[in-house]
């Protein structure tokens, strides 16, 4: 996988067949203006009625919230994007409030503030 955590990485939104996706760019080898497209982001299933990219794992497998459709009240489920298969892994954080997960990085360092 790519070192998506350690580039310049754009998330572009867009639509296909009338269906929402997002584009997944990275800067080649440092040089501005240039972007190699990696991978699109397609979640479309009858159960969920939309989802947004939050960020990206280590293994740089993108983090994408899932909302199911409403019926007795939404569901907002945490998942694991796998962009070869295109399959979808709940990592077993829902909540059913209209609540935003928010998904940081960080760099791990021996140098002290």
């Amino acid at each position: 996988m790519y070192q998506l955590r350690e580039s310049l990485v754009v998330i572009e939104p867009g639509y296909e067949a009338d269906k929402l996706v997002y584009h997944v760019w990275m800067m080649e080898d440092g040089v501005p203006k240039t972007f190699q497209k990696l991978f699109t982001i397609s979640c479309h299933s009858p159960y969920v009625s939309s989802f947004v990219v939050r960020g990206f794992r280590k293994t740089g497998e993108p983090l994408i919230v899932l909302q199911t459709h409403p019926g007795s009240g939404s569901t907002y489920v945490l998942a694991a994007y796998e962009p070869y298969s295109k399959s979808v892994t709940n990592l077993g954080i829902n909540v059913r409030k209209a609540l935003y997960y928010h998904v940081y990085s960080y760099m791990e360092t021996l140098l002290l503030l």
